[in-house]
This record gives structure tokens, C-alpha cells and sequence, in this order.
């Protein structure tokens, strides 16, 4: 996420600006994707929630990617 869009974002929400933070990474690609890194002790519940707003927040762009997801597998 580009820096401008993410403090656009955090400026508009600021529960999710009390538990996100932005970690540029160096060697990331260019261009318009989008990752959300978590490690394994993140809770299935709290994967559920973040599989959730991405989902809200993508709207129909989200189903379409979950079902050329399901196609890949």
C-alpha cells in the first residue's frame, strides 16, 4: 500500500489506526498489490475478522479473486 493511501485510510478509521501499523518492506514489487503478513500466532478468530474486512472493504472485487483463488487449487 502506497504511504499516501495508507495514511488516508488511517485517517478515516481510527480503530484500525489503533491496530495496524505500515512495515515498508525494501524488496517489494511495484505496482498496485496488496499483502497482509501475519505469523502463526495470530488466532484463527482474528484471521477470520481480517478475511472479513478485506472482504468489505474489496467488495465484489473480492469474491471474484476468491473464486479465481478456488480455480487455482
Amino acid at each position: 500500500m502506497e504511504p499516501e493511501e495508507f495514511s488516508w485510510r488511517m485517517a478515516r478509521d481510527a480503530a484500525l489506526a489503533r491496530t495496524v501499523r505500515a512495515c515498508p518492506l525494501a524488496d517489494a514489487c511495484e505496482g498496485v498489490t496488496r499483502h497482509i503478513m501475519c505469523d502463526m500466532t495470530v488466532p484463527p478468530e482474528t484471521m477470520a475478522r481480517i478475511d472479513a474486512a478485506v472482504g468489505d472493504f474489496m467488495g465484489e472485487a473480492a469474491d471474484r479473486a476468491r473464486v479465481l483463488l478456488a480455480q487455482r487449487h
